[in-house]
C-alpha cells in the first residue's frame, strides 16, 4: 500500500519587490499565452512541433521568459485551443479560449 503525506509549510509574506516581480511575470505569461493562442489560430494547427518550428524564435525574442516557462505557456495555450475545438466538434457549449490576469503562471 502506497501512503502519501502532505506537509503544510507556512510561507512568509512576499516583500513588495517580490510581489511586483511575480505580478510582472504573470502579466508577461498572460501576454505570451495570448500570443501563442493567436499564432495557433492563425496557423490552423494545435501541433506542438509545427507551432514550435513556426514561432519559437519570435516568441523568445518577444518575451523575457526562460525556455521552460515559454514552452509550458505554449503547451497551455495549445491545450486550451484543443479543448475548445473538441467541445465545439462534439456540439457542446464552448467559448473561445482566452487568458486573464488570474491565469496560473505554469
Amino acid at each position: 500500500m502506497k501512503v502519501t503525506i502532505t506537509l503544510t509549510i507556512p510561507l512568509g509574506r512576499l516583500s513588495r519587490r517580490k510581489a511586483a516581480q511575480l505580478g510582472a511575470l504573470q502579466a508577461e505569461c498572460q501576454r505570451c499565452a495570448t500570443w501563442h493562442l493567436e499564432q495557433c489560430q492563425a496557423l490552423g494547427t494545435t501541433a506542438k512541433t509545427r507551432i514550435h518550428d513556426a514561432c519559437y524564435r519570435e516568441a523568445a525574442a518577444l518575451f523575457d521568459l526562460n525556455t521552460g516557462i515559454l514552452q509550458a505557456i505554449r503547451d497551455k495555450a495549445l491545450a486550451a485551443q484543443r479543448s475548445y475545438l473538441t467541445r465545439q466538434r462534439e456540439g457542446q457549449k464552448a467559448s473561445p479560449p482566452r487568458f486573464h490576469g488570474d491565469t496560473p503562471i505554469t
